[in-house]
């Protein structure tokens, strides 16, 4: 799986987010980056451009816990299969700049 397929098999994942509010359903809701770079197969880490509305009131574990349950909810075994992390991120400026937030390795996150 490449991150081209893989952005297309988290299209449920998008809209669950963008109902819920977390994201901007007129701007990139996703970063896909390799996992290991150059490595083929390789797994991909998928940063949440979250709107920061929806994250200032929250606990960061809190609004990962609910980001991994609508991933879970809404993606097939295979997606997540070739997803290592999933990290909250927000973009500071027009450039795009990538502010990693936090950050779950699947399955990690517990009750």
């Amino acid at each position: 799986m490449d991150s081209a397929e893989l952005n297309q098999r988290l299209e449920n994942f998008k809209r669950a987010c963008i109902e819920q509010g977390c994201v901007d359903a007129n701007k990139d809701v996703f970063i896909i980056q390799e996992s290991f770079p150059g490595l083929k197969p390789t797994s991909f880490i998928v940063n949440v451009i979250v709107k920061n509305e929806w994250l200032k009131d929250k606990h960061h574990r809190t609004a990962l816990k609910e980001l991994d349950e609508l991933l879970y909810k809404t993606a097939d075994n295979q997606t997540l299969e070739n997803i290592l992390t999933l990290r909250i991120a927000n973009v500071c400026d027009a450039s795009f700049t990538l502010d990693p937030i936090k950050y779950s390795i699947l399955g990690e996150i517990s009750a």
